[in-house]
């Protein structure tokens, strides 16, 4: 009876354990115990999906990243991911495979990324493996974030793509930031949303700007935690606006805050909650609106705000912040095709065919293989040789029509470019001293079809000028291999037909022009931007303007000052102005009054060369080049 009371008396307390208290032991036991993701295993690798998009967006790139494991302490595989798995074929223009090949080593684990530009549309779904050269049955399940045409209008000859319903933008945010964002539609003051924002700040166009707040179909993706951010800035190129919180930007890592610094300058739009330390040269040019301080950063611009309560934003505020999201989208919105993107930006004289020449050679041919060749075998009397010689003077004209273009345009391509770049000395990107952030064209015209392709670099976002081509009539795939870099392998030119790209760039540079002040108080400039500058202006700490012209690469030259009254007045134009304009526009009207392009200790640079933009087509036969240079001198002294 003493044992039997013992144990009861021991076993009370168990059953008097709260049932809540034993739930939460559950749940934070199968948390615990939970896998982080499925991996799928081929072997001694096993694959990981990290990261995926979503949300439909409307330009830039979609990123797909997975941890490839090698589990064989001995041996190295060669493991090749592959988009599309299962490939469909679509209707015009369709991204066929999206390739990345990488060695793993023994126990060794790999971050592995594809990059997909939002066109062409890529056909199909799944991820194929190939290991060691062999592909393997399964395919890692996985739905692709496919591009569709959605709903193009027309205007003259010109193409342009709209979301059905309008631009609805899509937007970034981390964990920290309210659920509730972006909040509903507020009723603007009278007046309308502008109220208290400065006039230079205001849409040149009526109704650019909801004056109601954020339109309720904006797209929010969140992203959490911060590890599973991305450290390149294409993965954010494809975001209309970000918004992050003071916190956030203090535990990135300095690779993946790098890569938001690119995304900005580059032309997006960031948004700060609470404290933040920016880049200094950001702060060169910084204005208070609606509550905010607004960054001028390269192409994009950095929003701060320390009300990070956004339930009690005021309309003028929200609306304001509509449009800067709106403004980062303007750049894509208009796509052009073929003939439109070669009028606008020819890379040869004449693409034409040779109508006159083709008419006499063909004439001369059916004389040859038909009534002449007749006429001479027959008084031969050898009719039995027009089996021979009939397929002969076909093969002869053939030739002489290849030879004839060989002989005109040869087998090289041509390349033609034309960029603006933002050379910023002033500060650094976390570990990198200088960056250099570019826009522009790039074009190829080829008389064969390139056999290599063209060629990339990896912090280059590249979108081709050829939409609507397929729907036309005829299929044409492409493919992009990202193993070595941005190689647009097969389908992006096609021979004698131009092809046209819009870039962006962004990257640590070590290129400068260096500015001295000599011992006869006279300034001077040494070039150091890698190729000859044609013509050069700079403007001093005190607002005087200089120019010089013809200095070799390396060379030094003495800077003369310009007659103010000489130059035209006007306010100077923000590059996020010059980012929603007509690039190629703009560019040509830089030179026209380049003081309204430079502040206190900046220059403007014009080159017969593009340093900062690769040439996608290696070995062309001529090349047509420019590029603008607008840097940007550290703050402290007038040089070394």
């Amino acid at each position: 009876m003493i044992r039997k009371r013992r144990s009861c008396q021991l076993a009370a307390p168990a059953r008097e354990l709260p049932c809540w208290r034993c739930g939460l032991v559950v749940c934070l036991m199968a948390l615990a115990l939970a896998p982080a993701a499925r991996a799928d295993t081929f072997g001694d690798i096993d694959i990981v999906l990290e990261s995926e998009p979503r949300g439909e967006s409307w330009h830039g790139y979609f990123e797909y990243a997975f941890i490839v494991t090698n589990r064989s302490r001995e041996r190295a595989h060669t493991v090749s991911l592959s988009l599309p798995g299962e490939k469909y074929i679509l209707r015009g223009d369709y991204l066929r495979d999206v390739r990345r090949t990488e060695q793993v080593g023994a126990k060794q684990r790999v971050r592995i990324t594809l990059l997909q530009p939002d066109y062409p549309p890529i056909g199909g779904s799944g991820l194929a493996i190939t290991i060691d050269d062999h592909r393997q049955e399964r395919e890692v399940m996985l739905k692709l974030n496919e591009t569709q045409y959605r709903g193009y209008s027309y205007y003259g000859s010109r193409s342009s793509r709209f979301p059905p319903g309008g631009n609805t933008p899509l937007v970034l945010r981390s964990h920290r930031v309210t659920k509730n964002f972006p909040l509903p539609s507020k009723v603007a003051p009278a007046g309308g949303g502008m109220v208290g924002m400065p006039m230079a700040v205001r849409p040149p166009v009526a109704g650019a700007m909801p004056p109601t707040g954020l339109s309720p179909n904006t797209q929010v993706v969140t992203l959490e935690p911060l590890e599973s951010w991305s450290s390149n800035w294409l993965a954010y190129s494809r975001y209309d606006g970000i918004v992050v919180s003071g916190e956030d930007l203090k535990e990135m890592a300095p690779a993946v805050r790098t890569a938001l610094w690119q995304y900005v300058e580059t032309g997006g739009s960031l948004l700060v909650l609470g404290s933040a330390q920016l880049p200094e040269s950001w702060r060169r040019s910084l204005i208070p609106i609606a509550g905010m301080t607004v960054y001028e950063a390269g192409f994009g611009e950095c929003l701060v705000s320390s009300d990070v309560n956004l339930e009690k934003w005021p309309a003028p505020r929200l609306a304001f912040l509509a449009h800067s999201w709106d403004k980062t989208a303007v750049p894509w919105q208009g796509q052009r095709n073929t003939y439109d993107a070669n009028q606008s930006f020819p890379v040869v004289d004449d693409i034409g065919i040779p109508i006159k020449g083709l008419f006499v050679l063909m004439f001369l041919f059916t004389l040859a293989i038909g009534p002449l060749n007749f006429i001479v075998l027959a008084h031969k009397k050898r009719r039995i040789w027009l089996l021979w010689t009939t397929p002969l003077i076909s093969l002869v004209t053939c030739l002489i029509v290849f030879g004839y273009m060989l002989l005109s345009e040869g087998w090289e391509g041509h390349l033609r470019s034309e960029t603006l770049t933002l050379l910023d000395e002033s500060s650094h990107l976390d570990e990198s001293p200088h960056r250099a952030t570019t826009i522009g064209w790039t074009a190829i015209y080829s008389p064969l079809t390139p056999s290599d392709g063209l060629h990339f670099s990896y912090d280059t976002e590249v979108m081709t000028q050829r939409m609507h081509e397929g729907r036309q009539g005829g299929t044409h795939s492409c493919t992009i291999d990202w193993s070595r870099d941005q190689h647009f392998a097969a389908g992006w030119v096609e021979a004698r037909v131009p092809a046209h790209f819009k870039i962006r760039k962004s990257e640590a540079r070590r290129e400068r022009v260096a500015i001295h002040r000599e011992t006869d108080q006279k300034l001077s400039m040494v070039n150091g931007l890698g190729a000859e500058i044609r013509r050069f202006w700079y403007v001093d700490e005190k607002g005087i303007p200089y120019f010089t012209a013809q200095v070799a690469a390396g060379a030094r030259a003495v800077l003369t000052p310009i007659n103010v009254s000489e130059i035209a007045p006007g306010a100077i134009e923000s590059m996020r102005q010059v980012l929603g304009s007509n690039w190629l526009t703009s560019m040509q009207t830089f030179t026209t009054n380049p003081q309204r392009r430079l502040r206190p200790r900046s220059y403007l640079a014009e080159l017969d060369d593009s340093p900062f933009l690769e040439d996608a087509l290696r070995n062309a036969r001529t090349r047509k080049c420019r590029a603008l240079v607008v840097g940007y001198l550290k703050e402290t002294g007038e040089g070394d």
